[in-house]
């Protein structure tokens, strides 16, 4: 733990070797073609100068966290906000400063290789021109909704990377930007018409097809952890996100074994509960469990009755008929 006021000073320094493991864990998997960057939320309703209000998710209060995962739901990077990381001496000398919401894909990309056909999705938080431009340069394929106000009019060529801006209108303006997909060839899609009460067909650009097919991965581990969450409650904001990674570990360990095995898989609740018995016995000897109280004679038959203590009975004779000495009568008295 360094002072708050130290340039080398980490808010999470109490989870900090947890969380580097974990990265080098889920890095050790081979990456999926098709990836996506959004925010996760770690609910909680804590004071902790980490929470964040999101208005938009299921739970709107809780840790911020920027998820790189593939269309699985497998999380293979990620990031806890903590309001310090777009500094300039944790930026790389090789990475140029695209702002703050461009810099969060910079470097949860770092580990994507370059020149194989990679690509990443992400929303209009995190999308602008200069971001994928830069990718392209990289060898890595990109494509995000956008806001309409970070685009120029016409786009055809950026410093040599062609770029395509697309505006479709479905039940508002949607503009998407990517460096590998534009809206040709177009398909078709159903949607009910409210003047002729009926469905008619639409024509829709590829570049929004192509979006809805791969962005949704980030959200569909948010619905898997949602489902058997760890609900053990803290004051503490670090065991709240200890959890939370916890969660985060079963499940990719889970979407792993499914992906390997196929056939006869296990539900997410067996799976959950062998994990849970095989660390409860951890250092057991499970061939001979071990009993409580005292260690049966094994000589003895079960059937034959325990033979009854007479000496205390005999005693209480003697002294109800009065053959014992006064004397010695303190001396019964337990």
């Amino acid at each position: 733990m360094l002072p708050s006021d130290h340039e080398n000073h980490d808010r999470l320094y109490k989870l900090r070797p947890f969380l580097d493991y974990l990265k080098r864990k889920f890095q050790t998997i081979s990456l999926e073609e098709n990836l996506s960057i959004d925010e996760q939320l770690c609910p909680t309703k804590a004071k902790s100068f980490l929470k964040q209000y999101l208005p938009l998710k299921p739970h709107k209060w809780g840790y911020k966290i920027f998820v790189l995962s593939g269309i699985s739901g497998f999380m293979y990077n990620f990031e806890v906000y903590t309001g310090l990381e777009n500094n300039s001496e944790k930026r790389l000398s090789t990475e140029p400063n695209l702002g703050a919401c461009a810099n969060v894909v910079l470097r949860l990309s770092r580990i994507v290789p370059k020149f194989q056909n990679f690509k990443i999705y992400f929303d209009n938080y995190y999308t602008t021109l200069a971001l994928v431009v830069y990718l392209a340069k990289q060898g890595i394929c990109s494509l995000g909704t956008l806001r309409r106000n970070r685009v120029p009019e016409c786009l055809t060529q950026i410093d040599g990377v062609p770029v395509t801006a697309t505006e479709w209108k479905d039940n508002k303006v949607v503009t998407l930007l990517s460096n590998f997909s534009g809206a040709e060839p177009a398909s078709e899609v159903t949607r009910f018409d409210k003047k002729k009460n009926e469905h008619i067909s639409v024509p829709c650009p590829n570049v929004v097809k192509i979006y809805n097919q791969h962005m949704g991965g980030v959200d569909l581990l948010d619905s898997i952890i949602a489902r058997y969450r760890i609900a053990m409650r803290s004051k503490k904001w670090y065991f709240k996100l200890f959890f939370h990674f916890m969660d985060v570990t079963i499940v990719n360990a889970w979407l792993l074994y499914r992906k390997r095995k196929k056939e006869n898989t296990m539900s997410l609740a067996d799976f959950r509960r062998e994990i849970a018995v095989s660390l409860c016995m951890q250092g057991s000897n499970i061939c001979t469990p071990t009993t409580r109280g005292r260690k049966r004679n094994i000589s003895e038959s079960p059937s034959e009755p325990k033979k009854k203590k007479e000496v205390f009975n005999h005693i209480c004779h003697q002294r109800m008929f009065g053959k014992i000495k006064s004397a010695t009568l303190p001396l019964l008295q337990i």
